[in-house]
């Protein structure tokens, strides 16, 4: 069996293929890095202090563009009594936050800072549409090569 491919389709197979591998790599390795923290985690609950949004600049200094950003500062109580603030910037598949609204919270004991909002979304939904986002761009390539040959 041999491919007679016009050059630029397969090129264009390849394309894809290495996009949707490199994004299902990114995808499975974030969700082994969550699943990680989660399971070393302590919980505790949070208030949210204030919520705004803001713009934050993105990319190279060559080619810098805005982008914007809702972000919540958010007062944790850890286990041992003490209070820690918390940024947690949430992206649009995320419910809005209100002050003053309680959420749960996951942290790990030497960085409880870098907390995360414990909810399905803020969790999975990013790394989940980075699997579909990387599957889309992989069948795409098997597509170009399954129909073209």
């Amino acid at each position: 069996m041999s491919l007679k491919l016009p050059i630029p389709l397969l090129f264009g197979a390849l394309v894809f293929a290495a996009t949707g591998s490199l994004l299902l790599y990114l995808a499975i390795d974030d969700m082994l890095d969550t699943s990680q923290f989660l399971s070393g985690a302590s919980y505790g609950v949070g208030t949210v202090e204030d919520v705004r949004q803001h713009y934050q600049e993105i990319g190279s200094t060559a080619r810098r563009s805005r982008t914007l950003v809702n972000s919540a500062l958010i007062r944790l109580t850890l286990a041992s009594g003490e209070t820690v603030l918390v940024v947690h910037d949430y992206g649009l598949w995320e419910a809005e936050l209100q002050t003053g609204q309680q959420v749960r919270l996951a942290y790990q004991a030497q960085a409880p800072e870098q907390a995360k909002l414990v909810n399905f979304a803020a969790l999975w939904a990013g790394h989940i549409g980075m699997l579909v986002l990387g599957s889309l761009f992989v069948g795409a390539a098997y597509l170009l090569i399954r129909v073209f040959r």
